[in-house]
């Protein structure tokens, strides 16, 4: 008999893996999903409800497992997360505790939680003024961070180096609507993210990622497998270990995204789900490992660990278009002149006659272009080339 998986706010990528393992997939989608329904029409079945209203959710999944049960429900998907681990308990079908959702969506509980561990220590309070901020740096010492308490993206964070540039705050609080934010010092060094998959509180790194990442800590870039020393990459892996049993993760995807201080690694943040960015496609052309089937096997087969052969290819980068604002865009020409055997994918969303806007969150962006190469340095000279090779024109 067919297992059958319950999927909330998943995508046409997420059932053809599903499918491709002959799973049954129920999909649930809110009301107002960009998803059409004819993208999902592979699902053998569709549930369209707000779950956020957790009422409204529990009642519509009862009456329908009631008379179709599941073996699982699971979510990739960040907006999802919560619902689903909600969902889990209910029906009693838990992969991670709660605790574990609400400490990787929550910023400030898990500073706190991380701090009373004495773990990968940074010192944070929550903010709802000026004054706040000003007590923060004078008995710190040091540049700061804000950051909504659960924002995603990149999204509204602001990085401050003195009390001089409070300037900033102002027109800050206006844009993002912000009523409490997470204050924190601010973290110096390189950046990376980690993924791994959890089997029964067990975890395998996948890869690491080096990334760049822009003024306004909007990331722009990323290449696989890190081009950081052996030595700084075991010390990473053990790091996202030891955080990864901190939390309790337990099962599935996670993301972490870490800054190599001169302290020592320190959590950024982290996500129970695959990083995003074109990330999932880097590691599978290098590493032959696809994160979403994995997790689909495990839950059909139970297994813990699914063979996969590394370093299928040298390396693999995305690069995204970054144009100046308040441009306009004259001309935009084909990419089908490029080299589709290094081109794994493209999308460019600017056309002839759009104005460039700021780029203040991730979603923003206006295209990317993701290659594999001999070496992820040859794959990010083969994206710098293929964007250069656009031909965008602006007046």
């Amino acid at each position: 008999m067919k297992k059958r998986v319950l999927i909330l706010n998943g995508n046409s990528r997420v059932i053809q893996r599903a499918k491709s393992l002959d799973l049954e997939v129920v999909i649930l989608q809110r009301e107002n999903s960009p998803l059409n329904k004819k993208e999902l029409s592979k699902a053998d079945y569709y549930l369209e409800v707000d779950y956020h209203n957790t009422d409204l959710l529990f009642s519509t999944v009862s009456s329908f497992l009631n008379k179709y049960p599941v073996d699982s429900i699971i979510s990739f998907s960040e907006d999802a997360l919560l619902p689903t681990v909600l969902l889990q308990e209910k029906f009693n079908m838990p992969t991670n505790s709660l605790q574990t959702v609400l400490l990787l969506k929550n910023k400030n509980m898990m500073r706190d939680y991380l701090n009373k561990r004495n773990f990968s220590r940074v010192e944070f309070q929550i903010g709802t003024s000026k004054q706040d901020i000003i007590n923060f740096i004078e008995i710190n010492k040091c540049s700061i961070i804000l950051k909504s308490l659960h924002g995603t993206g990149s999204e509204g964070i602001l990085k401050i180096n003195s009390i001089r540039e409070l300037i900033k705050f102002d027109p800050w609080i206006r844009k993002f609507k912000i009523k409490e934010f997470l204050i924190e010092e601010f973290l110096d060094g390189v950046e990376v993210s980690v993924e791994a998959f959890s089997f029964k509180g067990k975890h395998s790194i996948i890869g690491i990622t080096d990334k760049i990442v822009g003024e306004n800590f909007i990331e722009f870039g990323h290449s696989v497998p890190t081009m950081l020393k052996n030595d700084t990459v075991s010390k990473v892996k053990r790091f996202t270990e030891k955080f990864l049993n901190h939390i309790n993760l337990q099962f599935g995807p996670s993301h972490t995204e870490i800054k190599l201080t001169k302290n020592g690694p320190k959590i950024i943040e982290s996500h129970n789900r695959p990083g995003g960015d074109g990330i999932v496609h880097l590691h599978k052309l290098v590493f032959g490992v696809d994160v979403v089937y994995w997790t689909l096997s495990a839950i059909k087969e139970g297994r813990e660990m699914i063979e996969y052969e590394k370093h299928t290819c040298g390396g693999a980068a995305v690069r995204f278009l970054d144009l100046p604002a308040a441009s306009k865009v004259k001309v935009v020409s084909s990419m089908e002149h490029l080299n589709q055997d290094s081109i794994y994918r493209y999308e460019i969303n600017v056309k002839t006659g759009d104005m460039i806007k700021v780029v203040e969150k991730s979603r923003d962006r206006l295209g990317y272009v993701i290659a594999k190469g001999k070496s992820p340095q040859d794959a990010i000279e083969i994206c710098e080339h293929a964007i250069d090779q656009l031909g965008i024109q602006l007046e």
